[in-house]
């Protein structure tokens, strides 16, 4: 469960698991939190798939190659910086 924070909903979206709050009382999360614990199906058995697919693209071994290239970039624009002052 999440609030509406569009990164957070993004995610909660895309990969079907979980609810995103649409308020931010404390009443709101309760009620949204006792909804969620009569669900039936419940969200765990509905969640499954979502949270298969959220671990097979979220994870540290796919983002890493593309992080450390970001990482370069940055390293050779700051170098080229420095050469050209």
């Amino acid at each position: 469960m999440v609030n509406e924070l569009p990164d957070c909903a993004a995610l909660v979206e895309e990969f079907e698991v979980g609810h995103v709050l649409r308020g931010d009382s404390a009443q709101d999360w309760l009620q949204a939190l006792q909804k969620l614990a009569l669900q039936q199906p419940s969200f765990k058995e509905t969640s499954g798939p979502g949270l298969q697919r959220a671990q097979l693209e979220l994870n540290w071994e796919k983002e890493q190659t593309e992080l450390a290239a970001i990482y370069h970039r940055i390293e050779e624009t700051q170098r080229n910086l420095t050469s050209a002052i």
